[in-house]
């Protein structure tokens, strides 16, 4: 009896893993990808970032090297969609580029941007796919990355391979439905959210490597729910995105791989200013007649930290900081000064003399 009951429980505990995933589709993968857009859209806002760093920034928003409007960007669909191919969602979202760099209007690909790789994750595939006609034990389900059916275009057609009239672009209008749903929430900064680092660290975990025999490309790196077979991210019962991570072919390599090398980059550097830092006050310790005040402003590697590896400072904090700052004003200006604020005794002497 024991035994039928353990096995009972494991098969409901199975139901229920499969059923929470069914029910909000790709909404782990989706919450980790959007974390690490608005943590690089916030950095990308402030100071202090270096060019190599602000580069790989502007690739992950914008997919280019030389940015462009945030604003533009958050309220119109990039016109890429609309070239040949563009709007195959096998070739965008599944297949490595076929150009040689990231500028001319080629058809999007793998990698491209952040932004892109959330309309492959988040928009509804053939058929209305997740929400109708699921071929699960759990049925359809009732969110696609955290979003419902109506908030993504709604009805029975979605983004696939297949043009389904002559000159009319399969998809469009799910994916303007997913872009003013789910990708223009994530390009705005997150101030609340993880740190850069940590916020990319957290999507690298999710990524599922996928070797095929069948596949020329070894390196490939799936974000997503799909079988993961030759002609990957489809939209036919696969809604994912496929990175190709081969430094061996000429193309370019996916925004999150330059992101990282970059974030590391800026590790070293902060890390090498840290032990120079070490260094000088150890040689100040042992000549304290040479030692001078230093410049802050001259060491900006402090602040560079705190903005990718943390969030900035909530209101109820800079009001505390305030608040110690003014708690003492007269001990602050006697520091500043040699004269006393309080009178020496010998006026009072004179004083009474006087009287």
């Amino acid at each position: 009896m024991t035994k039928v009951w353990v096995t009972v429980f494991w098969l409901v505990m199975v139901l229920v893993g499969v059923y929470g995933n069914e029910k909000n589709h790709n909404g782990d993968e989706h919450d980790r990808l959007c974390q690490v857009l608005s943590a690089a859209v916030r950095v990308l806002q402030s100071n202090g970032v270096s060019e190599t760093l602000r580069e790989a920034l502007r690739i992950t928003v914008f997919g280019n090297r030389s940015g462009g409007n945030l604003d533009a960007l958050k309220e119109t669909l990039p016109g890429n969609y609309d070239v040949p191919n563009g709007s195959n969602r096998g070739i965008v979202c599944g297949q490595p580029p076929d150009g040689l760099s990231r500028t001319g209007e080629n058809p999007r690909w793998p990698g491209h941007s952040a932004p892109h790789d959330l309309v492959c994750l988040c928009t509804t595939g053939r058929n209305g796919y997740p929400f109708n006609n699921v071929r699960s034990v759990t049925g359809s389900a009732t969110k696609l990355c955290g979003q419902p059916k109506q908030a993504l275009g709604g009805g029975n057609g979605g983004w696939d391979t297949k043009s389904r009239q002559e000159g009319i672009q399969q998809g469009t209008e799910e994916i303007k439905a997913t872009w003013a749903s789910v990708t223009k929430k994530c390009l705005e900064p997150d101030i609340n959210g993880k740190g850069l680092s940590e916020a990319l660290a957290n999507f690298l975990e999710k990524l599922d490597k996928k070797e095929d025999p069948r596949v020329e490309h070894k390196d490939r790196y799936q974000l997503g729910v799909d079988d993961a077979d030759p002609y990957p991210c489809s939209g036919y019962t696969k809604i994912c995105v496929m990175y190709y991570n081969n430094t061996a072919k000429n193309y370019p390599m996916p925004w999150w791989l330059g992101l990282e090398n970059a974030l590391k980059t800026e590790e070293k550097k902060e890390e090498q200013n840290k032990k120079q830092d070490e260094e000088e006050r150890n040689k100040n310790k042992k000549n304290p007649e040479k030692a001078r005040p230093k410049d802050n402003s001259q060491y900006p590697h402090t602040h560079r930290t705190a903005t990718l590896k943390s969030t900035p400072p909530t209101t109820e904090e800079t009001e505390q900081t305030n608040h110690e700052n003014l708690s003492s004003p007269i001990a602050t200006i006697e520091e500043a000064s040699s004269t006393l604020i309080t009178p020496p005794y010998s006026w009072l002497i004179s004083a009474v003399f006087f009287i």
